[in-house]
């Protein structure tokens, strides 16, 4: 089925088994809830595609990959909210920087929240902020997060599981409240060097796998971040920064 840029304001997918691909064309934005609780044999998003709005994606069961085009810049609240995806999901690189939209108001964009992804999540350089809630209780079967992204927002994988493992950007400068809090993951070379902020409770009740090394750019270091987590090899090394600013209330 294709689906043209004038089918773009009616909700007339929703509920809709599609057992063949559904192919996109021409289309600048999606609209909320377009495709709520369907069920597609396949989903191609087409270039010159912009906006994908809230709720697009709710509750809907897609097999095979989803690749996100180049020239999608704005990726509403809940879009893949509670989704079961076959395969993986590619947001494209680009020139264009890309936002998890949370709304006015809200720093939480709950983009693929309690989502099922069997496969890895790649997640480009042209994010720059990881918005918070972005990933929370989801389960994903893998995940890849390029270097020039600079935040991981509050909560953004909290209660998430992970499959494999994956590595923090080098470009990584803050990492929020909570943003990792009781996920089920295995990060290696856990924290780069150039990591200038871990908060409150970011990795509560978090385990680590490999050496955990507090970085020496690390300046505020949040109470509880590493609280009821555990460390395999048991080596914990906290630099000797003048700067560094432990919160302990």
């Amino acid at each position: 089925i294709n689906l043209l840029e004038s089918w773009g304001n009616s909700n007339a997918f929703i509920r809709a088994n599609v057992s063949g691909t559904m192919t996109l064309n021409r289309m600048t934005t999606i609209p909320s809830i377009l495709f709520l609780e369907a069920k597609l044999g396949g989903l191609k998003l087409n270039e010159g595609l912009e906006t994908i709005n809230s709720d697009a994606f709710l509750r809907t069961e897609i097999s095979g990959d989803v690749i996100v085009p180049s020239s999608v810049t704005t990726l509403g609240m809940r879009v893949f909210n509670e989704s079961k995806i076959e395969g993986g999901v590619t947001i494209k690189d680009g020139a264009s920087e890309l936002t998890f939209d949370g709304g006015t108001g809200t720093p939480s964009a709950n983009t693929f929240i309690k989502s099922v992804i069997g496969g890895t999540v790649n997640v480009p350089s042209r994010v720059k902020t990881i918005t918070g809630q972005t990933f929370l209780e989801s389960q994903l079967g893998g995940l890849t997060l390029a270097n020039g992204i600079e935040t991981i927002g509050h909560d953004a994988f909290t209660k998430a599981k992970i499959g494999g493992s994956f590595s923090l950007p080098y470009t990584l400068k803050t990492i929020e409240h909570a943003a990792f809090i009781e996920s089920d993951i295995n990060i290696t070379n856990a924290l780069p060097e150039g990591l200038e902020t871990i908060a409150d409770v970011a990795f509560y009740a978090t385990d680590f796998t490999d050496n955990l090394v507090i970085p020496s750019t690390v300046t505020s270091l949040g109470w509880a971040a590493f609280n009821a987590g555990s460390v395999d090899v048991q080596i914990v090394v906290i630099p000797q920064h003048p700067a560094v600013n432990f919160n302990v209330s």
